[in-house]
This record gives structure tokens, sequence and C-alpha cells, in this order.
């Protein structure tokens, strides 16, 4: 099995992080959460793997969203 480079392992530290956020959620919204949050990683699945600053961007910009979700007033989401 081929190792993973760090912006990688950095991408699926914060796909895990969303994950531990969305069982967090009251149980009638965590499906809308889990949902959002496949969609927007699979939007971006297509990026090539090169492409570091798009990468990073992206990263810097999930883990804001992460930190705005996060917070106990946000319950639910809508796309």
């Amino acid at each position: 099995m081929a190792r993973l480079s760090g912006l990688q392992l950095q991408v699926l530290a914060l796909y895990r992080s969303f994950m531990r956020l969305a069982k967090t959620k009251p149980q009638p919204d965590r499906s809308d959460f889990v949902a959002l949050v496949r969609s927007e990683f699979r939007e971006r699945s297509g990026l090539p793997r090169t492409d570091r600053h798009a990468i990073e961007y992206f990263l810097r910009r999930g883990r804001r969203q992460l930190e705005t979700l996060s917070a106990p007033n946000v319950r639910a989401v809508r796309r």
C-alpha cells in the first residue's frame, strides 16, 4: 500500500473531524451534515494532486467552516 503524502493526511484528518462533528449534532439534522461534507469532498476529489495551492486553499476553507459549524448554536445546515 502506498504511503499518503502530508497533504493527503491533512485532507483525511479534516474529513474525519467533520464526521466526528456530525455525530455531535441532533439526530434529525445529522444526515444533512454528513451529506454536506460528503458532497463538498466529492466535488473537490477531482483536483490534481499536484495543485498544491488549490488543495491548501480548500484545507484552510474547510478548517474555517469546521470551526464555524462546531459552534454549539449551529444545529442544522441547509445547502
